[in-house]
């Protein structure tokens, strides 16, 4: 066997090790380190990990951490990295499963609401993330060719997310921001639906009605716009439609097949 082979795989055992020691609650120092000075260089660089994916996390969601309070929100953030350590050396993806990890932490507790505050939250960030294109008005359908009107897809701005709850998360949202007053929140208020989006360099978080929630929720799945409308009345399609016009959530109209652009979370 070439002495390359032997010396790469050799490296390979060593970065596992060192990998596996700075998940180790243990504290144990990695084999290929000598004791001394190894010992505290080790310690600050597995400190400095576990901060920085920590604030990475807290960057991401601050109003759960909030929820939480920093005590419990550090053993958190411990336990998510060690069971979705970083794939990529860009921390503004580590927090993307962090909902789903709360939701199997807390989901048949009463803070089973953590999950969606989360999903909430994460969702503001894409849609930072995402690009803005120009919007259609609402006149545009009347360009469409009428054989095209049964095959249409509406698509939506890369710049939006849906989000159904069961909880009152934008209540829960705005009243742990900074200027929030200490109204209470009632988490038995009912489902509640969402559309968050940006606009320009913001970010707004806009209540759905029913109506509104179905005809979006089937155009983002990849239905075509007469079998959305086909899912409602005909005035509350109509309301519906003049809507998300109106609050530019849609950026093209096309008959080709249907690739999904948008996001849901149930």
């Amino acid at each position: 066997m070439p002495v390359w082979v032997n010396v790469m795989s050799e490296l390979r055992e060593q970065q596992r090790r060192f990998h596996a020691a700075l998940f180790d609650d243990a504290g144990l120092l990695p084999q290929l380190l000598r004791p001394g000075s190894a010992e505290h260089s080790f310690a600050v660089y597995r400190n400095n990990l576990e901060e920085g994916t920590r604030k990475a996390l807290l960057a991401d969601y601050p109003v759960v951490a909030r929820l939480v309070g920093s005590a419990c929100f550090r053993t958190l953030a411990h336990d998510y990295r060690r069971a979705h350590p970083s794939r990529t050396g860009n921390l503004g993806t580590f927090g993307a499963g962090f909902a789903t990890f709360l939701e199997q932490r807390y989901g048949t507790t009463r803070y089973a609401y953590l999950a969606d505050v989360a999903r909430l939250e994460r969702a503001i960030d894409d849609v930072l993330c995402s690009p803005l294109v120009p919007a259609l008005p609402l006149d545009a359908l009347a360009n469409v060719a009428a054989e095209h009107h049964a095959t249409l897809h509406v698509l939506l701005q890369p710049a939006c997310r849906l989000l159904r709850s069961p909880w009152p998360v934008l209540d829960i949202w705005r009243a742990n921001q900074a200027d929030a007053d200490d109204a209470p929140v009632d988490l038995s208020s009912g489902t509640v639906h969402l559309v968050v989006q940006r606009t320009g360099e913001h970010t707004v978080l806009r209540p759905l009605e029913a109506h509104s929630w179905t005809l979006l929720s089937r155009l983002a799945a990849g239905a075509t716009l007469a079998s959305a409308l086909a899912a409602l009345d005909v005035d509350a399609g109509a309301r519906a439609l003049r809507q998300i016009f109106a609050w530019e959530l849609v950026c093209a109209l096309d008959s080709a097949p249907f690739i999904t652009n948008g996001g849901i979370s149930p």
